[in-house]
């Protein structure tokens, strides 16, 4: 690679110049170059493109799956805090038809944690 060469191909400056249309290109090799940067640049361009379409993919499909996992969990409570409620109803029927006693009723809560 001459000098030329690598002065077309390392310094934004003159690239710039070039495609601002401030300096012409005059030579075939220098075109050549310039063809060939302009290649890979797209090229480039073309290959991140498809790997942020893909990451976008991978994580929208990650999501979805969270979306899911915490939709499944959130029914699991839901369908827990019904069953409680229900025994809670239950007990405190008993309660206050005589069936069990004050001392068992507030006892079963207090033993468990539950002030």
């Amino acid at each position: 690679m001459s000098l030329k060469e690598a002065t077309i191909l390392t310094n934004p400056t003159y690239l710039r110049k070039i495609v601002s249309g401030r300096r012409r290109v005059k030579s075939f090799k220098e075109k050549e170059i310039l063809f060939d940067v302009s290649r890979r640049v797209k090229a480039s361009a073309k290959m991140y493109r498809h790997l942020i379409h893909r990451l976008k993919q991978e994580t929208s499909g990650m999501l979805r799956k969270q979306e899911q996992l915490a939709e499944k969990e959130l029914a699991q409570m839901t369908a827990r805090i019904d069953e409680l409620e229900v025994i809670i109803g239950r007990l405190y029927e008993d309660s206050a038809l005589g069936r069990i006693t004050a001392v068992i009723f507030f006892g079963g809560f207090l033993d468990n944690g539950c002030r």
